[in-house]
């Protein structure tokens, strides 16, 4: 009983010290506004994951009938172009394309700022997919 009533005491004066504790927030921080201009390709290299931009005076110059020509010499992007839509997909220094279809590839594709899906990944390397 002895024993019951020492290990009593002593969660209860270990509550006490936690909870006398002063609590810490995290400090807050706001990111930096990213600018994608001046250059023909900026790689952003504040962010949390690379990001590589392809802005419309490059692909002027480029003249690129398709995506798959545009990201051509991009640094370590490879296209995985399949005989289906579950077999294509974007591999960007070593994320995506994992062949694996429906699932997270971590790779975001966005045509004029909407998202598209592996559907349309496999008619990237089909002329009529990209305008110039």
């Amino acid at each position: 009983m002895n024993a019951h009533l020492a290990m009593r005491a002593a969660l209860l004066s270990s509550a006490a010290l936690i909870t006398a504790l002063p609590a810490t927030a995290q400090e807050t921080f706001e990111l930096d506004t990213v600018f994608l201009a001046e250059s023909k390709r900026e790689v952003a290299t504040d962010t949390a994951v690379a990001e590589t931009t392809v802005d419309q005076e490059e692909i002027e110059d480029r003249q690129a009938d398709t995506i798959a020509e545009l990201v051509d010499t991009v640094p370590g992007v490879r296209l995985i172009n399949g005989n289906t839509a579950q077999g294509s997909g974007i591999n960007i220094r070593g994320f995506g394309a994992n062949g694996t279809y429906g699932t997270d590839q971590k790779v975001a594709v966005q045509t004029d700022g909407a998202s598209v899906g592996s559907e349309e990944l496999y008619r990237i390397g089909t002329p009529p997919y990209t305008d110039p």
